[in-house]
């Protein structure tokens, strides 16, 4: 087609603007010729000859990934056009002035809607207004009066496609912001059903195994029966909490990062006795903040995965570092570890050493690349164990001027 873009550009919006320059170019091409011929206000002078050579340039530069140079450069055409033919008449009538001033401003306003920005365009319809002003008053063959009701009548128009362009770019950008947020909602929902049956179903087992021992032990252990109707209560609130994580956003449930991975690891340990949790960070994480809650959901999985792997009794540290612009954080046990030859299968789906999903680590990498971060598995020099070290981006927002906190930034969205 005479109009396709080039391979290069981007599909939907950016291909739709690259075919509109693309057939002005072209327009353009075939009618400027046609008014070489048949104009009488040049007075000979193969400005509109020119116009087309240049034209078809700027068709030929909008067929490749430079469309965007090519639309600029027909808008700066567009708007010296006017001030070309208009030193080239000594004389002028109304009905040739009001072809100049209105056809030629107009369309580079409407050209430099589909690639400039409104502050850019709104500069270029001004700065062309204002020269055919002085232009009209300083050219002796223009009458200032009949001069004046033409430009009055081209700011007119020019302000109206000025305003509906500025209305239609704020529809499309809200429609995008829209089909984004849309699109986002869908990715966390494809994680939620693949939590719930991760998730749900090791903590079923945990309740169920809980309950059927307390019943078991019922007549002769009151105090073990008390410790694993504590277990299976803590299981079915991590489950209630699960349920509900993708419900209305709720206040603030954590006044920092810390408090939260405080919070997870007291439950873990309700569900695990024998579990054992050291957090150590640093001031600054005490001012970063998290804004999903999917975040408390890979520290769940992490400690629950170290309790299921490091033995009777394990230990667990945590360390939270704040850096420049993400949150770091070192989840070790003190374990075996994972074996050299498996390490670059722990993240993928499915992978399990002991019978069950094997959807863990799979999930919780997907959070993590879902929230703009990323996990891998952290080599520990002078001790056993396993370690999984997590970067989850965060963004300042103006603490020092607005006693702003850091925000734990979710992933980008486009």
């Amino acid at each position: 087609m005479l109009t396709e873009p080039a391979p290069e550009i981007e599909p939907g919006g950016p291909t739709l603007k690259a075919r509109f320059v693309s057939t002005a170019a072209f327009a353009g091409c075939a009618v400027f010729p046609l008014l070489q011929i048949t104009s009488v206000v040049i007075g000979g002078a193969p400005i509109y000859t020119i116009m087309t050579f240049l034209l078809a340039i700027i068709y030929l530069v909008s067929r490749t990934r430079f469309v965007t140079t090519a639309a600029n450069l027909g808008i700066i055409l567009l708007a010296i056009l006017p001030f070309m033919v208009l030193a080239s008449n000594p004389l002028w009538d109304q009905r040739g002035l009001m072809f100049q001033i209105l056809t030629w401003p107009v369309l580079a306003v409407v050209i430099g809607s589909q690639v400039l920005s409104p502050r850019i365009e709104t500069l270029l319809a001004t700065i062309m207004n204002v020269g055919l002003i002085i232009v009209v008053m300083i050219h002796p063959g223009i009458a200032i009066s009949m001069a004046a009701e033409v430009i009055a009548a081209e700011i007119a128009v020019t302000v109206l496609v000025l305003f509906g362009n500025w209305t239609l770019m704020y529809y499309v950008e809200q429609m995008e912001k829209r089909n984004r947020d849309l699109d986002e909602r869908q990715k966390e929902l494809q994680i939620y059903t693949s939590l719930l049956t991760h998730d749900l179903g090791n903590d079923m087992q945990v309740v169920i195994g809980g309950i059927e021992l307390s019943t078991l032990m019922l007549p002769s252990q009151e105090g073990r029966l008390s410790e694993q109707l504590n277990t299976s209560l803590a299981a079915s609130e991590r489950m209630a909490s699960l349920l509900t994580l993708f419900s209305a956003p709720p206040p603030e449930e954590f006044e920092n990062v810390l408090s939260m991975i405080e919070y997870v690891s007291n439950m873990a340990k309700l569900t695990d006795r024998n579990l054992s949790i050291e957090i150590i960070a640093d001031k600054e994480a005490s001012e970063v903040r998290p804004t999903s809650r999917l975040v408390s959901t890979v520290f769940q999985n992490l400690i629950r995965n170290a309790s299921q792997h490091a033995g009777i009794d394990p230990t667990v540290e945590i360390m939270v570092k704040a850096q420049q612009d993400s949150l770091e954080v070192v989840i070790c046990d003190d374990g075996p570890g994972v074996p050299i030859e498996l390490k670059d299968a722990i993240f993928e789906k499915g992978f399990t050493t002991k019978g069950g999903s094997g959807m863990g680590l799979y999930l919780t990498k997907s959070i993590m690349e879902h929230l703009g971060g990323t996990i891998e598995l952290a080599d520990l020099v002078d001790r056993e164990g396993c370690a999984f070290r997590l970067l989850i981006p965060i963004q300042q927002i103006g603490k020092d001027d607005f006693g702003y906190s850091r925000v734990l930034r979710q992933g980008t969205r486009t």
